[in-house]
C-alpha cells in the first residue's frame, strides 16, 4: 500500500508524491490558480442587515388561537405570496393570537378572501391589542380587499377575530372559503 507523502498545487494542478512507488502523479483540476495571501486565508465577518420587517407568518401562535396556513393567496386578482390564512367551515368564524414578544411597532397586509370564496361571504376582521382594545377593523367580501396598517406599539400579543358575517359553507360538500392576510409584514420596534 502506497501512502502520500507530499501533496502540492499549482496553476490547476495537483501533484500527489507517492511513497514506496518512486514517483508523482498529476492531475489536471481543470480549476484557474488562486493566489493566496496570509490576510486572504483568514476569514473576515461578514455583517448583514436584518431585514426590516418580518413575515407574519413565521410568528408563533399561542394560548386559544387556531394555527393559520401560510402561503401564496389570489384576492382580487392578485397573488400576495406570504399570507396567512384559513377556512372558515361552517362555523361563525375563528381567532388567530400571535405572540409578538414586544418585538414589533407595526403590522402591514391586505384582508380579504380568496378569489374562489363562496359570493355571499363577508366577514369582520377585527385586530386587538395586549389589553383587549380594537386597534383596527375592516369588513370584507369576494373581491373587496382591504389595505390595513395596524400600529403595534410594542404589543405583546396581537389577536385577530374573524366573524362571518354573511354566507357559509356548502353542507353536502364541505366547501367553504379562505379567509388571508395577503403580504402580511411586521415592522420591528
Amino acid at each position: 500500500m502506497n501512502k502520500i507523502i507530499r501533496i502540492a498545487v499549482s496553476a490547476g494542478l495537483v501533484s500527489v508524491a507517492l511513497a514506496g512507488c518512486g514517483s508523482t502523479q498529476q492531475v489536471d483540476t481543470g480549476a484557474p490558480a488562486k493566489a493566496t495571501t496570509a490576510a486572504a486565508q483568514q476569514e473576515s465577518p461578514t455583517t448583514t442587515k436584518a431585514p426590516a420587517g418580518v413575515p407574519l407568518s413565521e410568528i408563533t401562535v399561542v394560548g386559544e388561537a387556531s394555527t393559520p396556513m401560510s402561503g401564496p393567496m389570489k384576492m382580487d386578482a392578485k397573488i400576495y405570496e406570504d399570507s396567512v390564512y384559513q377556512s372558515l367551515d361552517c362555523g361563525a368564524g375563528f381567532t388567530w393570537v400571535f405572540d409578538l414578544n414586544r418585538s414589533y411597532s407595526k403590522l402591514n397586509a391586505t384582508v380579504g378572501y380568496d378569489d374562489n370564496a363562496i359570493a355571499d361571504e363577508s366577514s369582520v376582521v377585527t385586530f386587538k391589542g395586549d389589553d383587549g382594545a380594537v386597534i383596527g377593523s375592516v369588513t370584507v367580501s369576494l373581491g373587496k380587499v382591504a389595505p390595513v396598517e395596524i400600529n403595534l406599539n410594542g404589543a405583546l400579543r396581537l389577536r385577530v377575530e374573524v366573524a362571518r358575517q354573511n354566507g357559509g359553507c356548502i353542507a353536502e360538500t364541505g366547501y367553504s372559503s379562505r379567509l388571508a392576510l395577503g403580504d402580511a409584514m411586521l415592522t420591528r420596534s
